[in-house]
């Protein structure tokens, strides 16, 4: 979200796309990166942060126990929370990450994913698979899940009656871009240096000149292909 707020998503995207001069040496990548590893040796990361589970839900339980002021998360986070910890629940704020004062980024450019149903084209059952599709999809089912699963959805109709989640719904419906996910958005080899890059400059065993220019490297090289 650094990268987003200094040089705004055009500037990822360009250099995702190689258009002109665009490279991921930029100057957004860069100082993404020097503000990771400030932050790191500042001691605004928990001991280990590389090392901890997010599918366990590690993250969370920091958060939970009010060793983290914040978290930065999906809009998952709102059901996990309302279940696994009510008290903190009641005090959670939601909120869109921060801009940065004379930079390009707006507030309302958005890092996030996005889930999806599939067909597969060698399925004996076209026409169930369809209709199960239309099922999950429709109205009466989005409003269920909103309800008892404490999820947003793109259907319309739906009245989101849990007051955290209409928030998050509102930063996502007044959002003008939502990026998806790097490592998901990115082809798999560019996905995969950016995680480990990233790892790296948690763990202060790269320089965010040498992630930069690692990345740029790769990209150059799949681009020839």
């Amino acid at each position: 979200m650094v990268i987003f707020r200094s040089g705004g998503a055009q500037t990822f995207l360009d250099a995702y796309n190689r258009t002109g001069n665009a490279t991921f040496e930029d100057e957004s990548f860069i100082f993404a990166g020097q503000k990771i590893q400030e932050w790191v040796e500042k001691g605004y990361y928990p001991e280990g942060c590389n090392g901890i589970n997010y599918d366990t839900g590690g993250s969370r339980m920091l958060f939970y126990t009010e060793q983290a002021a914040h978290i930065v998360q999906t809009n998952s986070f709102i059901s996990n929370c309302k279940s696994e910890q009510p008290d903190i629940y009641d005090k959670l704020g939601v909120f869109n990450y921060p801009v940065i004062e004379g930079a390009k980024g707006s507030a309302s450019e958005i890092l996030g994913g996005g889930n999806g149903y599939s067909i597969s084209a060698s399925t004996k059952y076209p026409e169930e698979s369809m209709e199960l599709v239309k099922y999950l999809t429709d109205q009466e089912y989005a409003q269920d899940m909103s309800d008892s699963s404490g999820i947003t959805t793109g259907v319309k109709g739906v009245v989101i009656k849990d007051e955290k989640l209409k928030l998050m719904e509102d930063l996502l419906v007044n959002s003008s871009y939502m990026q998806n996910f790097y490592d998901q958005f990115l082809p798999p080899a560019l996905g995969n240096l950016h995680k480990q890059t990233t790892y790296d400059l948690f763990g202060l065993t790269t320089t965010p000149e040498k992630a930069a220019s690692d990345m740029e490297a790769l990209a150059q090289e799949l681009d020839q292909k």
